[in-house]
């Protein structure tokens, strides 16, 4: 109840489920398990379940009802079109950073043998004295 509301506000139902018949058990066990951060209480589960089907009984065109089941389907996986999009864009990042690093390879490698250049006539010009 909100602050404020009075019983006279709420109109009570009562759900009597027999853990003997395999429907009903069914509908004990979701109730058991329901993900408390989605449906903090029985009757808010209750309520997205039968506005759920409502609307679903509602949609008479059968396009609508396929699209529908369509959208609920797409929710579940990831569609080849994502799926593609994030391997593109793996690989471009994969790419973009083996490019990096050869360049500081390459960088680093000249650095060296420049270095190591300098270094080498330097010993031979010592050895020569």
């Amino acid at each position: 109840m909100k602050a404020g509301d009075t019983m006279a506000d709420y109109k009570t139902f009562t759900l009597r489920l027999n853990y003997d018949d395999p429907e009903h058990d069914k509908i004990i066990a979701a109730f058991d398990g329901l993900d408390k951060s989605r449906f903090s209480t029985k009757t808010k589960f209750i309520i997205c379940a039968l506005n759920h089907y409502i609307d679903y009984l509602n949609m008479t065109d059968t396009e609508e009802l396929f699209k529908d089941r369509l959208r609920r389907i797409e929710d579940l996986f990831v569609m080849r079109k994502e799926f593609e999009s994030q391997i593109s864009a793996l690989k471009a990042e994969i790419k973009a950073e083996l490019y990096a690093d050869i360049v500081s390879f390459a960088e680093k490698s000249q650095y060296t043998n420049r270095h190591l250049n300098t270094n080498s006539s330097e010993v031979k010009s010592n050895n020569l004295h």
